[in-house]
């Protein structure tokens, strides 16, 4: 894996948690777990505690910033379906603050299944 100054393509795993009613975004490659009332938020969740923890590590470097997720996080990844680009991308907006001020643009998904999604990180660094 190469180095956080270098930057890194994380992937995560996105799946409605029926049991708390919430959307999971979590982390394979750092284990860090967004979540949120529709996938957007789960994800710009998700985003805001990885840019936290890099900022972290990058001031202290005892903090390890790569544990990968747990294996039925892993094995759950590998069957679900790539989260479309456009709810990425409008999750991305919000996280950047680049919606024009005023709206919010939230994203009704199957709660049925997972997605997966590719963050480059850092964002927003």
């Amino acid at each position: 894996m190469r180095s956080t100054e270098a930057g890194f393509v994380d992937t995560c795993l996105i799946y409605f948690d029926s049991a708390d009613k919430t959307w999971i975004a979590h982390s394979l490659e750092t284990d860090q777990v967004g979540v949120g009332d529709c996938v957007v938020d789960a994800l710009v969740d998700l985003m805001t505690g990885t840019r936290n923890l890099l900022e972290l590590a990058r001031r202290d470097k005892t903090i390890a910033v790569f544990r990968k997720a747990p294996r039925e996080i892993v094995s759950r990844a590998k069957k679900a379906k790539p989260l479309p680009d456009v709810v990425f991308q409008i999750a991305l907006e919000r996280f950047t603050n680049n919606l024009p001020k005023g709206y919010r643009i939230d994203v009704e998904a199957p709660t049925r299944g997972a997605f997966t999604a590719k963050i480059p990180e850092p964002i927003g660094a």
